[in-house]
């Protein structure tokens, strides 16, 4: 646990937040009194209770109803108005597994405390008492009356694995008071504005689809022309630098993979092989260009991985690669890796990693981005001051 985690665990809010949680527990057993609890925790804006509500007489899941949370919210000010304290105490196994016989979600995790030797506690406020290890507030009159807000319902499967019930969780959120609660809010509606999901689609940039699949935009004229748009400025600032570009085909011979090394070691990243023309061969990786032989390509066969040979921007098509003379001669780049430096034998072409020296002996050129470089260019050459470099 870091250490923000624990100032937040023994700080005011986090007890506040823990007790709502309790709190609004309780009052869902007052109106489900057949619900079976899972855990209610705080978490960084908030809190959270999961519950399993059972099922109908047709054996369809009970589902909170959408009035509902005014109406928990309203119980949960009169538990706190009662100003119950919050009692501790620590039990046995037998005694918990009597405590909380119907509530079999409860009852694995006395099974797991049990088996852990682990201190059972719980705590108990009016006539409502949960497995629990605090810390709490003294009282329920401790959460602000007007300090707290039940936000939204979400299904959650039970201890996060999608083979366990799905549950249903309450998100609430609790501050110190009216004012915060209120900034907290006005922040959230303020996100809801910005939120790219939704700009997208009002300005008819691209829309989403759950058939086609989370994150994977449908992209609309207006947001293709953005796309277009910005891929002729990454070619321009390229073709001024001084890039090249190259394209392979999007499969090539198994053996050829196999001889550049790609597929031994990249074979997890991809795509399995296609019979064409009774020959193996396989569909290039998102990051790796067939390799070939032809120097003029810039992708020489390697005899070991090919992190030499990679292409230096992702961009349209995925095949491009790149080459320019911002890098050292001879030094293909790639995002996130240390560059590999070629060294041409007699025979044929060596790879070995380059041994990068200290910052502080690195030539200017090689330590300033590209896009410093266009700005140099465009800015030309600077001055040196008199009197440095004379005499």
């Amino acid at each position: 646990m870091s250490l923000l985690n624990e100032l937040y665990e023994q700080s005011d809010l986090y007890k506040i937040r823990h007790t709502a949680a309790h709190v609004l527990a309780q009052a869902v057993l007052e109106k489900y009194p057949d619900a079976k609890l899972g855990i209610g925790p705080p978490i960084d804006n908030g809190f959270y209770y999961d519950f399993d509500l059972g099922v109908d007489e047709e054996g369809k899941p009970i589902s909170f109803k959408p009035d509902d949370l005014s109406d928990l919210e309203k119980r949960m000010r009169q538990i706190i108005g009662g100003q119950f304290p919050l009692e501790y105490r620590e039990i046995s196994v037998e005694d918990a597994q009597k405590l909380f016989a119907n509530q079999p979600y409860k009852l694995e995790l006395i099974a797991e405390l049990a088996q852990a030797n682990a201190v059972i506690s719980t705590y108990r406020q009016d006539s409502f008492e949960d497995l629990c290890r605090g810390p709490h507030v003294l009282d329920t009159n401790k959460i602000p009356l007007d300090g707290f807000k039940l936000m939204s319902v979400a299904g959650a499967y039970w201890r996060g694995d999608e083979k366990r019930p799905m549950l249903q969780r309450i998100y609430g959120t609790a501050w110190h008071n009216k004012k915060e609660l209120k900034e907290h809010l006005e922040l959230l509606e303020e996100a809801k504005k910005r939120d790219h999901r939704k700009i997208g689609r009002e300005l008819e940039i691209f829309i989403l689809d759950d058939e086609v699949g989370p994150g994977l935009p449908l992209w609309l004229p207006n947001g293709n022309i953005l796309r277009e748009e910005l891929d002729k400025l990454a070619k321009e600032m390229e073709d001024k630098a001084g890039y090249q570009r190259v394209s392979t085909p999007h499969i090539a011979k198994e053996a050829l993979y196999l001889r550049s090394r790609h597929l031994p070691y990249y074979v997890e990243d991809m795509y399995p092989p296609m019979d064409r023309a009774g020959q193996q061969v396989l569909p290039e990786a998102d990051e790796l260009p067939v390799p070939h032989p032809d120097p003029r390509l810039g992708s020489e066969v390697l005899p070991r991985p090919p992190a030499a040979a990679v292409r230096v921007r992702h961009g349209v098509p995925l095949r491009e690669v790149g080459r320019g003379p911002g890098a050292h001669p001879g030094t293909w780049l790639r995002p996130g890796r240390r560059p590999h430096l070629l060294h041409r034998g007699p025979d044929r072409v060596r790879v070995r990693p380059l041994h990068r020296p200290p910052l502080r002996h690195l030539p200017r050129r090689r330590l300033r981005p590209l896009r410093h470089q266009v700005l140099d260019e465009a800015r030309g050459p600077r001055r040196r001051p008199r009197g440095l470099g004379q005499g």
